[in-house]
């Protein structure tokens, strides 16, 4: 079972691209760990998934 699943993500700030052509599946048990340097859009995708925020292009389910 999907806990959710999203395709092709992409976020920009002030004309800058965060994130592009994100694509994850999560399903039910499975553990999910997101690192990289400070800047590059963690937080977020995160908020973005949350449905804190708004992603420019892509889709959740």
């Amino acid at each position: 079972m999907f806990i959710f699943h999203a395709k092709d993500l992409k976020k920009e700030i002030s004309g800058s691209v965060l994130f592009e052509n994100v694509h994850l599946e999560i399903k039910q048990g499975e553990h999910l760990a997101i690192y990289g340097r400070n800047g590059i859009g963690k937080t977020t995708l995160l908020k973005g998934l949350m449905e804190r925020d708004s992603f420019d292009k892509g889709h959740i389910q």
